[in-house]
């Protein structure tokens, strides 16, 4: 049987290895192709064309069979679909073979036309944008120079809507219930465009933004720049290098297939709701996570900015940021899920007002260094690194955090530890008190849970007393951090053994205590004075009695130096052992107090 920690591993690949239904009817057709069983496999198109939304090489090779069976009717109308569908190898249809039919028909050639006029439009204005999206389902545009007519990407609350409807009348557009222009069955597709990349009110079933490395160069006088503003996708991907500035504004989507940013001058991202995930089993090649800069191309500014990440829904992972950038600004963020700066090297960072809801690991990064400002109260979840989990615990996270057996993993514990104390030191250098004592209270707990294991592994009264020690420090001074608390738990330990006092006769308050008793007396019995002048005399003797008992308390907590001990009986021996307690509790006092002058 395998082992849980291997388990979910295999579960990982044979969920990736399954093929979806739309796939397997993929895997149907193409055997049918490769009988040459036409007729059976447009009617598998027909089936996967109504159940799914096929894409343009579908529908392309849906044409070719209806061609081959010499129903050119058909073939043209698969063809149309191929091509506003995104099918754009306009030179290899005009050669097919498997076409032949379908090029006899003088619609072939309409279609044909239409479609180089289309991509030979080599200035690609936002208006013009609109109105292919109205048309076609599939926009894929490549080795275009774009600008928007109307907008400015220097206008960072974007173009407003009754501009564009303005500008464009004739367009029958339809609006979603939060006014973005409804292209929700739409997919828009845009590599290597050069110029103004700007996209405003947009709702997409699919956006990819992409350019081949070195096509760009953010030092050229031409600027090259992708803003979107208010844009939401199903699905969405980019892989961007060479831009001057990469911004997104009020951009959403619950999937993002594929995100790369390198070699670019500024990436800002504000105002945004997007689904980040680390996919630890993925049969794609390369590394599980996508870049923002790199070691020897660091973006110049990164500014991360009231935005809402989590991992997509029913993902197991984490919400991966390498950042390699000169400086890096990352506020008021929510952070659903954990996450993980995998090795991010930034020259400053200013981390401030975000919920970090979940584990974050900063195992490898230069977080730690003192020039970078990240207070400790944003991270809810505390640190955490990479290590081996159990199934049970694969279910809600992915990083070990030091609870219950991960104690037991010596490298990830001795990390976890190390983490704490660079950014303890951190704060401390830079003198936010604050954040130092939250974290060596999380990093004391984290040690805590390690000799509460050390103790149930070994079973030695040390390790026991050790872990008990430990506990009383936590309850007692918050692990050293709270001289104040000490006090208060102080105080109220001397008021409850005041009380106790109250029971037992003492030297110094021989009479009092008689002198209630009798008070009590006077007060229960009726007479022609009434009940109100007995009780104050009884209440007046009460808290004389109180304060002679506050303060043989009071005298018992801070010395052990009586001499004879002022009291007789059971109540002798509970006075020892409040002056032990005392003695004890109080020089665990001085030292935290010391240890926050001192700091």
């Amino acid at each position: 049987m395998l082992q849980p920690k291997y388990l979910c591993i295999a579960i990982g690949l044979i969920l990736n290895l399954t093929l979806s239904a739309q796939d397997s009817l993929r895997w149907v057709i193409d055997n049918q192709l490769r009988a040459r069983d036409y007729a059976a496999a447009v009617k598998t198109y027909d089936l996967l064309f109504t159940t799914y939304q096929g894409n343009g090489n579908d529908y392309y090779n849906a044409s070719c069979s209806w061609s081959l069976l010499k129903n050119q009717e058909q073939s043209i109308r698969y063809l149309d679909s191929a091509f506003l569908s995104g099918f754009a190898n306009l030179e290899y249809a005009k050669i097919d073979p498997d076409l032949a039919v379908a090029r006899q028909s003088p619609s072939f050639n309409t279609l044909i036309k239409r479609e180089e006029t289309f991509y030979s439009e080599e200035n690609i204005d936002y208006l013009w944008l609109l109105e292919a999206l109205t048309k076609r389902r599939v926009v894929s545009l490549s080795n275009k120079n774009h600008f928007s007519s109307i907008g400015s990407w220097y206008d960072w609350n974007g173009t407003p809507i009754k501009k564009i409807l303005d500008a464009r009348p004739d367009l029958d557009l339809k609006f979603t219930s939060d006014s973005l222009i409804d292209f929700s069955d739409k997919d828009l597709i845009i590599r290597n465009g050069r110029g103004i990349i700007l996209l405003e009110h947009l709702k997409l079933n699919r956006l990819d933004l992409a350019n081949s490395p070195g096509l760009l160069n953010i030092n050229d006088q031409s600027q090259n720049v992708v803003e979107l503003h208010d844009v939401e996708a199903n699905v969405m991907s980019w892989n961007l290098e060479g831009y001057n500035y990469v911004r997104f504004f009020g951009v959403e989507t619950e999937k993002i297939e594929l995100y790369n940013c390198q070699g670019v001058g500024n990436f800002t991202i504000a105002d945004s709701k997007l689904a980040l995930t680390q996919q630890f089993y993925s049969t794609n090649e390369g590394a599980p996570y996508f870049p923002f800069g790199t070691i020897q191309k660091p973006i110049n500014e990164i500014r991360i900015e009231s935005n809402e990440f989590k991992c997509k829904e029913g993902a197991v992972g984490r919400i991966p940021f390498s950042i390699n950038a000169s400086k890096l600004y990352i506020d008021n963020n929510v952070f659903h899920d954990e996450v993980d700066f995998i090795d991010s090297k930034v020259g400053t960072l200013n981390m401030l007002g975000n919920h970090f809801l979940k584990a974050v690991n900063i195992d490898g990064t230069n977080f730690h260094n003192p020039t970078n400002y990240l207070p400790y109260r944003q991270f809810e979840g505390g640190f955490g690194v990479s290590g081996e989990l159990s199934w049970e615990q694969w279910q809600t996270r992915t990083l070990i955090i030091g609870e219950q057996d991960e104690i037991t993993q010596e490298m990830p514990y001795d990390k976890l530890v190390y983490n704490y104390k660079l950014m303890h030191s951190n704060y401390k250098e830079r003198g936010d008190m604050i954040s130092a004592n939250d974290i060596y209270i999380d990093l004391k707990d984290l040690m805590l849970n390690h000799d509460y294991h050390t103790y149930k592994k070994t079973g030695s009264y040390e390790s026991l007393i050790q872990y008990q020690i430990g506990k009383l420090l936590k309850f007692y001074t918050r692990s050293g951090t709270s001289p104040a608390r000490a006090i208060v738990v102080s105080f109220f330990i001397i008021l409850l053994f005041s009380f106790i006092y109250l029971l037992f006769p003492s030297e110094w308050d021989t009479k009092s205590k008689k002198r209630m008793i009798e008070d009590y007396r006077i007060f229960k019995e009726k007479n022609d004075k009434g009940y109100v002048r007995p009780f104050l005399v009884m209440s007046i003797g009460i808290i004389r009695s109180w304060l002679n008992a506050f303060a043989l308390s009071l005298n018992a907590f801070v010395t052990l130096g009586f001499g004879a001990i002022p009291t007789k009986g059971v109540g002798r021996y509970i006075c020892i052992l409040q002056g032990f307690m005392g003695w004890f509790l109080l020089s665990i006092f001085t030292v935290s107090l010391i240890n926050q002058v001192l700091i």
